[in-house]
């Protein structure tokens, strides 16, 4: 059960609030707790929904993004932003085989690779990228304004992540499989 009171509907919520919700309703077919738990406040809400419409005009492959944000959550123990995100993922097109490597900041793919080796250093090493996976990403291709973004994409799960194990979100989309050693 949640920490904090999660508004049951849209209309439960902070009015400032709603047309987010509605908004990503109407994106993703329902306000997820975790939508309805950040409603409880409007400016962090907003702020949230600005940031991820902002990284959705970016250069970044969506796939990419996608593998960023199952990398994120499964790091950060996250189970209920890794439901969120492997649904979204497999929506998008992510094999089950894609979703699992994405899990272990991994891809065959040889721009995810790259993109998903800088984005687990900075999310690990607290923004300190060695040197090696800099030049790695570098000799990959990627432009620094994806690089910039990779950042952007990480700042923005890991806020998610937070708000949904600070407050014990019950999983509201289908559970994720721990990772077999």
């Amino acid at each position: 059960m949640s920490r904090i009171p999660i508004p049951a509907t849209i209309e439960d919520a902070p009015e400032a609030a709603q047309d987010g919700l509605r908004a990503i309703q109407a994106a993703q077919g329902k306000a997820a707790n975790l939508h309805r738990t950040i409603a409880r406040s409007p400016a962090t809400l907003a702020a949230y929904l600005a940031m991820g419409q902002a990284l959705d005009t970016g250069t970044l492959d969506p796939a990419i993004a996608r593998r960023i944000a199952i990398g994120s959550a499964q790091t950060n123990g996250a189970e209920y932003c890794l439901a969120i995100q492997c649904t979204l993922g497999r929506a998008a097109g992510l094999t089950p085989a894609e979703i699992e490597a994405a899990r272990l900041w991994h891809s065959r793919k040889a721009d995810a690779a790259a993109a998903l080796s800088f984005a687990e250093a900075v999310l690990t090493e607290v923004g300190h990228v060695p040197s090696a996976i800099f030049a790695d990403v570098r000799a990959s291709g990627l432009s620094d304004e994806a690089m910039v973004e990779i950042v952007g994409h990480v700042a923005m799960n890991v806020m998610a992540n937070y708000i949904a194990s600070a407050f014990d979100l019950e999983i509201d989309y289908p559970a994720v499989e721990p990772l077999e050693s």
